[in-house]
């Protein structure tokens, strides 16, 4: 046995379906364990063998739950799985392949489709803005940093970091890539190696909201976790009036950019105007973020 699965949950209406996804994998044989996490779910009458459900007794953030799980996991790779998340088929078999060539961590990738995207538009516009990096249509590689909607990372590595933040709700995969990389462990992504991603946020404000907590949550994690004086923040702190003003042409300034740096985009053309609605929210986040720290 080689996986154990580690998903934090907080009464995901897709949870079965992720726990049915990983038992038809096609490489099943790998998987030692599934382990929920957190709230909402109360395992079926004739469940898996190798299910494990942990209540909390009150909510607790992913990264919480995560840390909870892989406490009690004992395979060689843990792969942490949002509850929202549903496993292509080959998953496992891509990842301990990949695993096999000496990557100790591996962050998978996020399926686009167009029937998709049309039908549920503002979800489409929020993986591309919140996941751009992992989208499918990218080629696999190293990366800066992973996101932890599927991440498979090497047990005795993820423990050796000290696992995930525990306070915070945005942005502890940044942080924790932050802290892998400081100990010299290569990321690496495999887009290729995808989920379906079928979160609930499917309007415009559901999509600007969520934005702007990314914002605001990289600001923070940045300046209280990974560079407190790092020179970016600083500067805007002397000018964040003008984040307010004119942050919807640094984000039309940014999805042009993302349209030419990903050519493969160019087939979701239809999507622009809410990569700019999203990205116009996620500036508002940080600057809201930025003045709050100058104010401190």
């Amino acid at each position: 046995m080689s996986f154990a699965v580690v998903i934090p949950n907080l009464h995901s209406p897709l949870i079965e379906q992720v726990i049915m996804a990983l038992e038809r994998q096609t490489a099943a044989h790998l998987l030692d364990a599934i382990i929920v996490v957190g709230q909402g779910y109360t395992a079926s009458y004739n469940p898996p063998p190798h299910l494990q459900v942990v209540t909390t007794p009150t909510p607790v953030s992913p990264g919480a739950a995560r840390n909870i799980g892989a406490r009690s996991a004992q395979s060689k790779y843990i792969l942490f799985l949002d509850a929202d998340c549903i496993p292509a088929a080959t998953l496992l078999e891509q990842l301990w392949a990949v695993h096999q060539q000496g990557y100790a961590v591996i962050g998978c990738g996020i399926w686009l489709e167009h029937t998709q995207t049309r039908r549920a538009y503002w979800r489409a516009c929020d993986n591309v803005l919140a996941f751009t990096a992992a989208l499918a249509i990218q080629q696999a590689g190293h990366r800066h940093a992973l996101t932890s909607h599927a991440l498979s990372i090497q047990r005795t590595v993820f423990r050796s970091v000290g696992g995930f933040l525990e306070q915070e709700y945005i942005g502890e995969d940044l942080e924790l890539s932050h802290r892998l990389r400081q100990s010299g462990v290569q990321l690496y992504c495999l887009p290729a190696t995808y989920v379906e991603h079928q979160h609930q946020r499917t309007t415009a404000q559901s999509v600007w909201l969520h934005l702007r907590s990314f914002g605001r949550g990289h600001v923070h994690i940045i300046r209280h976790y990974i560079a407190p004086r790092q020179l970016q923040i600083r500067t805007m702190e002397q000018m964040v009036f003008l984040l307010h003003a004119w942050g919807w042409l640094l984000a039309l300034r940014d999805v042009s950019a993302l349209y030419l740096r990903v050519n493969r985009l160019w087939q979701w053309w239809y999507l622009a105007p809410g990569l700019l609605w999203g990205k116009m929210g996620w500036y508002w986040g940080y600057a809201e973020a930025v003045a709050l720290g100058r104010s401190e």
